[in-house]
């Protein structure tokens, strides 16, 4: 009786053992923990748990570096597209083209934002109208390193930039979105590895949100840009509350583009019967 007592008691303990160490598996799977895979593949996990693990520390690492991460310059240049040719009868003004001193002040300003510290931006936001890509292309060919910079073709541009007090928000919006995407560094919004961006559109909202963000007037005749650069310490907080705000680094022209200002009166909103303005 004795032997089967303690043989007994010792199968009980063995049970509770096994209950135990079942019982903390599944805690540990509950909680993603790694476990010993089949086939002798060391440790494994599931994809949802994997990315549960990975997701989580990066997210509030890059809160907390955000947070106590000391200001840096972000660099703004807004640019307004080449001399463009008129709009032909029965066209639309979104195809119109460059003409052929358009292409080649195009080229002159790529050289010149290059010889002036502004040649290198990490992000390219232009408006998908003809000349504005136009634009952009005989600045590739003059500065070929343009052409591994990320850029973002967007319609909204060419719309936004013939309405009132518009142009400013959305740029900044846009620019938000992409640094908010973490898609440039690893540490998200608070660093998102963007320092120098260019936004290529139209007058009237390129002048006009040049002007907002410097708290001063300037103005974008064809071929031109504006640097303009704010101390913060990521792009959301340089772009929200910005009215005012940024500097103006340097503000850069080809020689013989300032007669072509006049294209704001020149016909830019008959195509349409006059309804609203177009962008310039």
């Amino acid at each position: 009786r004795r032997r089967a007592t303690a043989e007994a008691r010792r199968a009980r303990a063995a049970s509770r053992a096994r209950s135990t160490s079942r019982g903390r598996q599944r805690e540990e799977r509950r909680a993603g923990a790694p476990r010993a895979g089949p086939r002798g593949c060391g440790l494994w996990a599931s994809s949802r748990q994997t990315a549960m693990r990975l997701a989580l520390p990066r997210r509030s690492g890059a809160r907390a570096a955000s947070a106590g991460k000391a200001p840096r310059q972000c660099r703004l240049l807004l640019l307004r597209h080449a001399e463009s040719e008129p709009v032909e009868s029965g066209g639309r003004d979104i195809d119109r083209p460059l003409t052929p001193n358009g292409v080649q002040a195009a080229g002159e300003l790529a050289m010149s934002l290059a010889e002036g510290g502004w040649g290198a931006p990490d992000l390219i936001l232009c408006s998908d109208s003809r000349r504005t890509r136009q634009t952009f292309a005989a600045m590739q060919a003059a500065m070929p390193a343009l052409s591994d910079v990320r850029t973002e073709f967007m319609g909204s541009f060419y719309i936004v930039s013939s309405l009132d007090r518009e142009t400013r928000r959305h740029i900044e919006d846009a620019v938000c979105a992409v640094a908010d995407s973490g898609e440039h560094s690893e540490e998200g919004c608070g660093d998102c590895g963007l320092r120098t961006v260019w936004a290529v559109g139209h007058n009237k909202g390129w002048s006009e949100a040049a002007s907002e963000l410097a708290g001063e007037a300037v103005q974008l005749v064809e071929a031109s840009a504006v640097g303009l650069t704010r101390e913060a310490d990521s792009w959301e907080g340089a772009l929200r509350e910005s009215k005012g705000q940024w500097g103006i680094d340097a503000h850069f022209f080809v020689g013989g583009a300032g007669s072509a200002v006049e294209e704001n009166s020149g016909g830019d909103g008959a195509p349409n019967g006059g309804d609203w303005p177009l962008p310039a």
